[in-house]
């Protein structure tokens, strides 16, 4: 997470288990997963304020959540109406936002 938050611009200081997240000026940044599906859907949702997040394998939020990022996509009241786009900048339709 450290690593992850500081490539955003974050400042943080990691003491044992703990993680101590100061104010910053935070950008987007490519986030490396580790195939976690939470390190994925924790920055899908730094996306949504910060502009030019961008997730590597995604599709690990298969684990749990599947369709999580169609939910982030669906428009209210049932999701948050997110835009989401692939690497090249093409809008994803819902049926690609599933992890299979």
């Amino acid at each position: 997470m450290r690593t992850e938050l500081t490539k955003c611009g974050a400042k943080v200081i990691e003491t044992g288990d703990s993680l101590e997240v100061f104010p910053s000026q935070l950008h987007g940044a490519e986030i490396e997963t580790y195939n976690d599906h939470r390190m994925a859907m924790c920055f899908a949702i730094l996306g949504l304020k910060v502009p030019g997040i961008k997730i590597k394998n995604p599709a690990c939020v298969k684990k749990t959540f599947p369709n999580f990022f169609q939910k982030l996509a669906a428009a209210p009241p049932h999701g948050l109406g997110a835009t989401i786009l692939d690497a090249s900048g093409r809008k994803l339709t819902h049926e690609e936002l599933f992890a299979d």
